[in-house]
This record gives C-alpha cells, sequence and structure tokens, in this order.
C-alpha cells in the first residue's frame, strides 16, 4: 500500500477560527468563533500551548478575550509563551505521560467551557510512561483520554482534539 505525503495548512485568526484540514479530510471549520453564552468570553485549557499549534491555539483564543489556560509539562517554557501573548494566560502542570499528574491537575480545576487536547509526544526514547504505557500510547491518548473523562462533568461547552498526519505515510 502506497500513500502520497499532503501538506496540510492551518490559520487562525482572531475574530473567526478557520481551519483547513488536509485534502483526505472532509471536515472544515470556517468563520467559526468560540463565544460563550451572554459573556463572550470562556475558560478554555489548551494542553501543550507552550509550543506548536497548541500555542497558536492559545494564543489566538487569549488575544480573542477568553481565559486560557496552559497545561503542559515545562513551566519555564509556557511562562516564556504567556508572557508573549496578548491577555493574561495561566499556567499549570500537567504531565500527561504520568496519570497521577492527570488526576491532581483535573481535581484542580473548578469549571471550563472548552478542553482542547493538543499536546503530544514523537520520538520518545524513554520506554514506558510512569503508569507503565509504551510513551506515545500513554501520552498522547491514555493522558487525553483520562483528563477528558476527569473533567467530563466539568466541561460546559466542547472537547476539542487535535490529532497528527504524522503517520499517515507510515506503513505497518
Amino acid at each position: 500500500m502506497r500513500v502520497k505525503s499532503v501538506k496540510a495548512s492551518i490559520s487562525i485568526e482572531y475574530a473567526h477560527i478557520h481551519l483547513h484540514l488536509a485534502a483526505w479530510e472532509d471536515t472544515q471549520y470556517a468563520d467559526k468563533s468560540v463565544h460563550a453564552a451572554g459573556t463572550g468570553t470562556m475558560r478554555i485549557i489548551v494542553t501543550g500551548g507552550n509550543s506548536g499549534i497548541g500555542k497558536a491555539t492559545a494564543g489566538a483564543l487569549a488575544a480573542a478575550g477568553h481565559s486560557v489556560m496552559i497545561a503542559c509539562r515545562s513551566i519555564a517554557k509556557a511562562d516564556e509563551t504567556a508572557a508573549e501573548m496578548a491577555s493574561n494566560v495561566e499556567v499549570c502542570h500537567v504531565d500527561l505521560a504520568d496519570l497521577s499528574s492527570v488526576r491532581r491537575f483535573a481535581a484542580s480545576v473548578e469549571s471550563l467551557d472548552v478542553l482542547v487536547n493538543n499536546a503530544g509526544v514523537m520520538s520518545q526514547s524513554l520506554p514506558h510512561t510512569a503508569d507503565g504505557f509504551e510513551p506515545h500510547m500513554g501520552t498522547n491518548y491514555l493522558g487525553h483520554f483520562a483528563l477528558t473523562c476527569l473533567l467530563g462533568n466539568k466541561i460546559k461547552d466542547r472537547v476539542i482534539s487535535v490529532g497528527s498526519a504524522g503517520g499517515v505515510p507510515g506503513a505497518v
């Protein structure tokens, strides 16, 4: 089986969020804004919001006036990222490769409107997570699954899960 590599693009605007997915996907969100009922401001948690797509997402949401929390492993890097953003952005520690860290973080959250499951690892050299899982599966999937389940009753609006097309050209 051969798979052609396809370039994907993403652009996040301040007034509207426009996401153009790769050619093999048939879902497209255009001119959609995230609005809270009545206030226009939402409480949004972005995992891995200290770099990459998560940083762009957190920055765009903060610039749009939302209350953003960056949840990630590296507090120092997240503090630097938050300082670059247009609004007051909170930083909290969560290590998705350690389910006890996920439980502590979820217990510290009172409520939120949107959860953006963005964080992920690639090319990890660790043989296992703290809970004994393969690092990619434990961090990219099981950690987010546990976080979403633990925050389930506290989420008022939606959960957004960011994925990668990095595995598309691969073969099993």
